[in-house]
C-alpha cells in the first residue's frame, strides 16, 4: 500500500469517526452508504478512486461549512477540512497516478543543483534539456521558497557560464514571475 493510500484511508476513516460522533446512527449509516466508504468498498478502490473520494468528501465539507458554520454536525470539522484539503494539494492525480508534489519538486531541485555544478566543458544541449525539465518541474510542483532558491542558483551560475545559464534564466523567467530583486540582476 502506497503512502498516499495510507494517508487518505486514515483521513477517510477519521471522517467516518467524526460522522459517527456528530450525527445519529441511522443518518451516519445513510451517509456512509451514500459516499461508498464502507471498509470493503475502500479496500477495493484504486489510488485514483481514493483521491476522487477525498475530493468528494472535501467538497461536501466545504459546502456544508459555508452554509452553516455553527451547526452541531459541522462544528469542529474545520480543522479536518483543512487537513484533507492539504492532503489533496500535496498528492495530485497525473497520468492516472497520484504524484507527491513535494517529492517531485525536491527531486527536480536536487537534479538541477547537481547539473548546475558540472564543469563548464560538460554543459551541453543534453544538460540544457535536463535542466529545463527540472526548472519546469520546480515551477509546476514547487513552493515559493524552492522557486527562489532555483532562481538564485541560476543567477549565480550565470556569472560562471553566461551564455549557457542566460538561456536557462530566460526560460525560467518566461515561465514564472521573477521577484523584482532578481529581475534587476537579470539585466546586468
Amino acid at each position: 500500500m502506497s503512502t498516499f493510500s495510507q494517508i487518505i484511508l486514515k483521513a477517510i476513516n477519521d471522517y467516518k469517526l467524526l460522522l459517527r460522533k456528530n450525527i445519529a446512527p441511522n443518518t451516519n449509516a445513510k451517509k456512509i452508504k451514500e459516499l461508498g466508504i464502507k471498509r470493503k468498498q475502500l479496500k477495493m478502490m484504486s489510488e485514483m478512486q481514493l483521491h476522487q473520494l477525498g475530493a468528494i468528501i472535501l467538497k461536501e465539507l466545504e459546502d456544508n461549512l459555508a452554509i452553516d458554520r455553527c451547526s452541531n454536525y459541522y462544528c469542529g470539522l474545520e480543522e479536518f477540512t483543512a487537513h484533507l484539503k492539504k492532503i489533496l494539494e500535496i498528492y495530485i492525480p497525473e497520468n492516472n497516478k497520484i504524484v507527491n508534489t513535494s517529492q517531485k519538486a525536491s527531486a527536480a531541485m536536487l537534479e538541477a543543483i547537481q547539473l548546475m555544478t558540472l564543469p563548464e566543458n560538460k554543459l551541453n544541449t543534453n544538460i540544457a534539456i535536463r535542466l529545463n525539465q527540472c526548472v519546469y518541474n520546480v515551477i509546476k510542483y514547487g513552493n515559493k521558497e524552492q522557486l527562489q532558491i532555483l532562481a538564485e542558483s541560476i543567477k549565480n551560475n550565470k556569472k560562471n557560464s553566461s551564455s549557457f545559464f542566460s538561456k536557462l534564466w530566460e526560460n525560467f523567467a518566461s515561465l514564472v514571475e521573477v521577484p523584482l530583486t532578481l529581475q534587476k540582476e537579470k539585466t546586468n
